[in-house]
């Protein structure tokens, strides 16, 4: 059989407990908030880190932290950042993580944003479709090891638009116990893409907006060293807008698609649907094929002081080219909370969400996300 769409009851009750290990860190920090009055020294908080455990049949025990960094540039008006995050497995399997978006120069424009990392970690392959029953009845575990550098200077026209290029450098090695002709499996790849891009953002905030536009679009070619893979060619597009309703009350909205084109691509490089992003409440790469279109829309609200919530739903679909197919779309849709940590509306974001592939609502068939800042 297919294997389960979502956590157990077990990794539903660690998360549970997860939840409360971050109020345990954050709550001395942002409790003042919550309850009045948070002095100008916390309310300027540009250090925060998050420490988690969970469980999951591939790794056993996992514990980790991840965190962010908020800093200006010399006089610059913008807030740049540095993601960080870690993790460590009883399976002996651990992966480490930065990601960064830097903003300086006369009137801030120029930025670099790039990430960095490392893993060795396991996965399951389900194949490719749109469909159920498209995919594997016995998921194929996986162990990638992969380490990535991904880098994007971009300089700024005017009050929207940006342009700049994009650099890739990937190695990645997926093994797996298995004869079967997949490609990229258990081959050692090295990537190199080289591409440009054009992004325009009016948005009013970075992290929280309530109004304004952002639209990147991407088109990188990639080429692989240690293999004859053929090239191929990526192309990315995100649009997203802002609206406040009323007051504090703001809809945001998304639309996003991907394709990856090329002969024998390697599995892990199509584009995929779910995650704590994009399509919350479905497994990630569980629906992977040559393109992914998504759309996704957030009510989000206010409750006191620096408490928020939000509503949304997301659906979209993967779509092979020489074997095109509509199904049923795959939808996802919950509610979160959220806490402010500072001035510049960085959040502690906390979702619940299910899918539509299955009609059950028992505890574990939703799933459960807790990250910085927002999904988009």
């Amino acid at each position: 059989m297919i294997a389960p769409l979502s956590q157990t009851l077990r990794t539903t009750v660690l998360r549970l407990i997860l939840v409360c290990l971050s109020v345990v860190v954050v709550g001395p920090l942002a409790g003042q908030t919550l309850f009045g009055g948070l002095s100008n020294r916390l309310s300027n908080l540009r250090f925060m880190a998050l420490p988690y455990a969970a469980v999951s049949p591939e790794t056993g025990w996992a514990f980790g932290a991840a965190g962010s960094y908020f800093f200006n540039i010399g006089e610059d008006r913008r807030l740049s950042y540095i993601d960080f995050s870690g993790n460590y497995t009883l399976a002996r399997q651990w992966q480490v993580a930065v990601s960064s978006v830097l903003y300086f120069g006369q009137e801030s424009r120029w930025q670099v944003r790039w990430r960095t990392g490392y893993h060795r970690y396991p996965y399951y392959y389900y194949g490719q479709g749109n469909r159920l029953s498209d995919l594997r009845q016995d998921r194929l575990a996986y162990s990638s090891d992969n380490a990535y550098l991904y880098v994007q200077p971009l300089y700024r026209l005017n009050d929207g638009w940006s342009v700049g290029g994009n650099i890739e450098a990937d190695y990645r090695f997926a093994r797996a116990q298995t004869d079967e002709q997949i490609a990229g499996m258990n081959q050692r790849l090295m990537t190199i893409g080289v591409g440009a891009l054009a992004l325009f953002d009016s948005r009013d905030r970075l992290y929280y907006p309530s109004s304004g536009l952002f639209f990147k679009t991407e088109v990188t070619a990639r080429t692989t060293f240690l293999s004859a893979v053929m090239p191929m060619l990526n192309i990315r597009a995100d649009y997203r807008q802002y609206q406040t309703l009323y007051q504090q009350l703001i809809l945001a909205w998304q639309v996003c698609a991907e394709t990856t084109i090329g002969r024998s691509v390697p599995f892990y490089m199509l584009p995929v649907l779910g995650g704590q992003d994009l399509i919350r409440g479905l497994q990630r790469a569980l629906f992977t094929d040559d393109l992914m279109v998504a759309a996704q829309a957030e009510l989000r609200f206010p409750i006191y002081h620096a408490l928020r919530a939000c509503v949304f739903a997301g659906v979209g679909d993967v779509y092979n080219y020489n074997y095109w197919q509509w199904t049923m779309p795959k939808v996802g849709y919950g509610a979160g909370l959220r806490v402010c940590l500072n001035n510049d509306m960085v959040n502690i974001r906390f979702d619940v969400a299910r899918n539509n592939l299955t009609s059950s609502w028992a505890l574990d068939t939703w799933s459960f996300y807790l990250t910085l800042k927002e999904a988009f």
